[in-house]
């Protein structure tokens, strides 16, 4: 439901140069937060496309449709989801057909944007704030099956060294017994593998 007027330009001195760079307002449906989001240099041609032409109160996206503009909110609204669900339905098909075995969705990015931050930073606040999260309970529910594989990797990386360990003091024990036996057998004076 994005509208043209929602693509502001801010001028920016960088170097001493006047610099544009592209911001995108959204309000978010639950909260009626709204966040200024910077538009990256790859997706901002593809958005100012959209906007060519069009007036500020225009939807900036095609699949809304001219007709949608003065439609009362809860049908565009209808609409909005219908497409979102149309574009999840196509990043399915796109992620079985590359044989990636996740569900994909629309919703996925936002999911991947928290778990890069919070690899990348550790600070799980900065991600709630990234995120307009209001409780950092919500957030930290993004990671709840991340933490518990990573303890649980974790732990079993424990457990392979513990049994490494084991496996190799069996192994030592084995070739000292094989020693010893070997010794005897040539009627050498043997050593028990347990004295210096």
């Amino acid at each position: 439901m994005a509208r043209v007027s929602q693509l502001v330009a801010e001028w920016h001195i960088v170097d001493d140069k006047p610099v544009r760079r592209y911001r995108f307002l959204t309000t978010a449906l639950k909260t009626e937060k709204t966040k200024a989001i910077v538009v990256e240099v790859e997706v901002l041609s593809i958005l100012l496309n959209y906007a060519q032409g069009k007036q500020p109160d225009d939807f900036l996206f095609p699949f809304m449709g001219d007709q949608y503009r003065t439609k009362p909110e809860a049908v565009q609204l209808r609409r909005a989801k219908a497409q979102n669900s149309y574009v999840d339905h196509l990043l399915k098909k796109i992620a079985l057909s590359l044989g990636i075995n996740k569900p994909l969705a629309m919703h996925s990015a936002r999911h991947t944007f928290a778990e890069m931050l919070m690899e990348e930073t550790g600070d799980v606040r900065l991600v709630q704030a990234s995120l307009a999260h209001a409780k950092l309970t919500t957030t930290e529910r993004y990671f709840a099956t991340g933490s518990k594989q990573s303890f649980t990797d974790k732990a079993n990386e424990l457990y392979r060294r513990q049994g490494m360990a084991r496996i190799t003091v069996e192994i030592e024990s084995v070739r000292s017994e094989t020693i010893v036996k070997h010794l005897a057998k040539q009627g050498e004076k043997t050593v028990s593998p347990n004295e210096p």
